[in-house]
């Protein structure tokens, strides 16, 4: 019926079965109850190698059973046929950005593998720069923050990394009012999931892609041959997705495009992880947002709109 904010955000309602919800995400959901009459339902918090309703103290469930429904006969509350029909669009002033149509900056940033060289056994944020042409031939060998992508049209870039730690400099300012597409690239294996979730914007999710990752070495924290588009295993935006939302899945393996505008204050805000062990470990960087007259004087890497991730 709705995802993070609201049902006026939502869009079309939708039938999804099963729905993986991540930490932080939220979905309101319409459960029809008709054919269960005289049933008692229990909602369960499910623990990893163990059964429905199992506890598991070791994996933070040691309580289970979450919720019981109770669905009562008919004639126990008289109830009546309503004539209730789901409306078909609950929204009708919700539009999905066209990706042509409006005028945005670029974000790349790299979600890496716990093993990365730095790290201290941590996944962590890496804010990357494109590498302009003439820079490249420098960077040609496996270096320690430099990761080459292939993406979807085919074209190699070079990226840098310009921070990893929420104490490394400032890097992305962004002129208040201005849309800006941002996309998290997860090096890890499939398994490992981060919750991103973004300050102050709504954000729609543009594109969900796969990727190649083994180019990348944790050993050298770079990228031994180009992490690659992987056609063979195209990815469609789900239909929870298409809503307004300000936190986003980004499965290992995966790029994750959202886009979003950041109006309506301006100031110090922050991005990270949903997971608490990662954003207490690291996983957390700052942006700030001002008035585009005084953009130019900034010191953004990317020239003020914002180019750091050219990926269409």
């Amino acid at each position: 019926m709705a995802v993070d904010f609201g049902a006026a955000a939502a869009g079309d309602p939708a039938d999804v079965d099963p729905l993986t919800i991540a930490p932080a995400e939220r979905f309101d959901l319409l459960v029809d109850f008709r054919q269960l009459a005289g049933r008692r339902l229990r909602l369960l918090n499910k623990a990893k190698g163990q059964p429905p309703g199992g506890a598991d103290a070791t994996a933070s469930v040691p309580y289970p059973q979450v919720m019981e429904f109770r669905v009562g006969e008919p004639a126990e509350y008289e109830a009546e046929a309503d004539g209730f029909e789901l409306p078909p669009v609950l929204s009708g002033s919700f539009r999905r950005y066209d990706h042509a149509e409006v005028e945005h900056g670029h974000r790349l940033v790299v979600l890496t593998p716990p093993g990365t060289v730095g790290g201290g056994g941590h996944p962590e944020i890496w804010e990357m720069e494109e590498v302009p042409e003439h820079e490249q031939a420098a960077l040609r060998g496996p270096a320690d923050g430099v990761i080459r992508v292939q993406s979807s049209d085919g074209k190699v870039r070079t990226y840098r990394r310009g921070a990893r730690t929420f104490n490394d400099g400032l890097g992305f300012t962004i002129g208040e009012g201005a849309f800006e597409q941002w996309s998290f690239l997860n090096l890890a294996p499939s398994n490992v999931v981060h919750p991103m979730h973004i300050h102050l914007a709504d954000f729609q999710v543009m594109a969900r892609e796969t990727y190649v990752t083994d180019g990348f070495d944790t050993g050298v924290g770079g990228t031994r041959a180009p992490v690659r588009f992987d056609a063979e295993r195209p990815l469609t935006v789900p239909p929870n997705e298409r809503g307004w939302k300000d936190v986003f899945r980004v499965p290992g393996g995966q790029l994750v495009r959202v886009m979003g505008r950041f109006d309506g204050a301006y100031g110090r805000f922050m991005y990270h992880c949903h997971l608490l062990e990662h954003e207490d470990m690291g996983m957390m960087r700052p942006f700030v947002v001002m008035p585009p007259e005084v953009l130019p004087l900034g010191h953004d890497h990317a020239g003020g709109p914002g180019h750091g991730g050219h990926q269409s």
